[in-house]
């Protein structure tokens, strides 16, 4: 059974994809936000303590703590009632345990604390393990704003009853067809949606054109809209990932397509302006007033082609542009990163 504690809200609206084969890959943000969190353990108040893991046992509730394994690498064991997760920071009171979670990113698809899953679990977890009938949780944004709920013993034993009922639905999941149940939550970055029945099937009903009631045009009424609204976000999301699909292939090898196109990766190259160079040298040729129009802490070629326009003669700009952009590179002023996309040429 693929569950975690972060995977709970979905599993819950989606007992199904805990059984499905899994693929995921990575997302910059959320790269992004494993630095931030190296970071922020580095940065741990004093009594805190960062990334614990912890495995709560779904059938006897024993919880217990573990050794670090990696980046969030738990033991894999076949029909094991035990749910692993890693909380970011833990603090342990004389009366109480406070759970922290830290949100580097926009906060996408993100529970409040009063009804988070997956801090409930820590909660929970934490609680049983050092023996405390409260705790509180902590949704910690990177804005500064800090979403707090407190549990008593009461709140606990309903969060755990919640988390049960969810590996039970799950395991129960495990012995039918697939049944899964798409939605907004639970699909978004589903590492399952490539192996989705839900999606495959849409994916075939798309390629043999769609049906009009599933999408109407004509004789609309609110509930038509809101029937066809749910679908085109489904058919979108799907289409999406046929997309990233097509360009990982074509990234490879390019694709001959008809009418003579291809497929495939083109180079492109983008430069970017020292700012401080590009003061120096505007400032030089066209006075300071000019410098400080084109350039704050950075500055760009569309910058300095709006504060040239006064300065120069009619019809000049670009061939000014062109010898400031001269001198600012004679001066090691402009990098030049070089990549590549994948488009139809």
């Amino acid at each position: 059974m693929n569950l975690t504690a972060s995977g709970l809200h979905a599993a819950e609206l989606c007992p199904a994809r805990t059984h499905l084969p899994q693929f995921p890959r990575s997302h910059a943000d959320a790269d992004a936000g494993t630095l931030a969190h190296a970071i922020k353990e580095l940065e741990a108040a004093p009594g805190e303590q960062v990334e614990v893991v912890f495995s709560l046992n779904t059938i006897t509730g024993e919880a217990a703590i573990h050794p670090r394994n990696g980046h969030r690498g738990y033991p894999s064991v076949p029909d094991d009632p035990r749910i692993f997760g890693t909380t970011d920071a833990i603090r342990v009171e004389p009366e109480r345990v406070v759970v922290i979670d830290h949100k580097t990113g926009f906060g996408y698809n993100v529970e409040p604390a009063r009804s988070n899953l997956q801090l409930g679990f820590y909660a929970v977890a934490a609680a049983r393990v050092y023996g405390k009938d409260a705790a509180r949780v902590e949704i910690r944004h990177s804005s500064g704003h800090v979403d707090a709920h407190d549990m008593d013993a009461i709140a606990l034993d309903v969060m755990f009853d919640r988390i049960r009922e969810i590996c039970t639905a799950a395991r129960a999941s495990s012995a039918l067809p697939a049944r899964v149940r798409p939605g907004d939550k639970q699909c978004w970055r589903c590492p399952c949606f490539a192996r989705c029945p839900a999606q495959t099937q849409l994916a075939l009903t798309l390629s043999s054109g769609v049906d009009a009631r599933e999408l109407p045009t004509l004789e609309l009424t609110p509930d038509a809209v809101a029937r066809g609204w749910a679908k085109l976000k489904q058919i979108r999301s799907v289409l999406n990932e046929i997309e990233r699909a097509y360009r990982g292939y074509a990234s490879e090898q390019p694709v001959q397509l008809s009418g003579g196109k291809f497929l495939g990766r083109r180079e492109k190259s983008t430069e970017s302006v020292d700012g401080r160079v590009a003061f120096e040298v505007l400032s030089e040729t066209y006075g300071e007033a000019v410098a400080k129009s084109a350039c704050e802490m950075e500055t760009s070629k569309a910058a300095m082609t709006r504060a040239l326009k006064d300065a120069v003669a009619k019809g000049r700009g670009a061939e000014a542009l062109r010898d400031v952009l001269v001198a600012i590179k004679l001066k090691n002023g402009i990098t030049t990163k070089t990549g590549y996309s994948v488009e139809e040429y």
